[in-house]
């Protein structure tokens, strides 16, 4: 019966040297020996974890001792090894292939999904820095632009009403002439400033508050707003004002207006 039992050992010894022994262009020429083997009780740890060895039904195997040489079925060690062990009897070939990982691959399409996340908001991000870019240069034109216009209002309004007729056409006295018209701000917001030098008004003995009627001024005041409204550019502006004595050096009027709105003198 030993007999019997190390011919068979010698024969499983010998079909696991003849599957093993292949050249990398063509199956080798078979090889028969006879060795002396054993089966052994060994402990394999894998990471310090002890794990069992098993053939394709789930069967445990044990190790084989062969010369001080231990033996393993190659399946079972790439089942330890989370490998794929499969036979071509065509071309006499083992293929050894890496198990597919749940874990990692679910891990690495997460990753996938991230990057692709991370993708588009790079792209959106580059997409509001180009918008915010083109809205700066827009509004440093328009800034440029507007001040053009408020310059060239304010020539228009100087040249407009220097005049020394001004008085007597306005405020039905000839000796108020107006030095500047001062104009400033943006579309939305205007500071109208205009200089009076009231000496000569004064040499004659005429009062501004006592002298010049109210509805007057503002029918001036008005008259000049609409003026800067024409300007499509200053349409929807609201324009705070002020009359200013340059010789006595004092605020002689001011308002405040809405765009297209009546003003009226504080």
């Amino acid at each position: 019966m030993i007999k019997n039992k190390k011919k068979v050992i010698a024969l499983v010894v010998s079909a696991l040297i003849l599957f093993m022994s292949f050249s990398t262009t063509s199956f080798a020429a078979s090889i028969q020996t006879t060795l002396k083997a054993q089966f052994v009780s060994f402990k394999i740890l894998l990471n310090g974890q002890q794990v069992t060895p098993k053939d394709s039904t789930g069967n445990i195997v044990q190790p084989l001792l062969v010369n001080n040489t231990t033996y393993l079925p190659l399946r079972a060690f790439g089942d330890l090894f989370n490998k794929n062990v499969d036979w071509n009897n065509t071309l006499k070939q083992i293929s050894i292939t890496d198990k597919p990982n749940n874990e990692v691959e679910g891990l690495k399409s997460q990753i996938k999904d991230k990057d692709n996340q991370i993708l588009l908001l790079n792209s959106q991000l580059t997409a509001a820095n180009n918008k915010i870019t083109d809205l700066e240069k827009k509004k440093d034109t328009k800034s440029n632009d507007i001040d053009d216009i408020i310059a060239d209002m304010e020539d228009s309004l100087n040249d407009d009403y220097d005049d020394k007729n001004f008085g007597r056409d306005y405020l039905n006295n000839k000796s108020v002439l107006f030095d500047a018209i001062n104009l400033d701000g943006d579309e939305d917001d205007l500071e109208l400033e205009l200089k009076i030098d009231l000496e000569d008004f004064y040499a004659e003995k005429y009062d501004w508050y006592d002298d010049i009627d109210q509805g007057d001024i503002e029918d001036l005041l008005q008259e000049i707003c609409d003026a800067i409204w024409d300007d499509r550019d200053l349409e929807d502006a609201d324009i705070d004002g002020t009359i200013y004595d340059t010789s006595e050096r004092e605020e002689l009027e001011s308002f405040s207006v809405k765009a297209g709105k009546s003003l009226k003198l504080d």
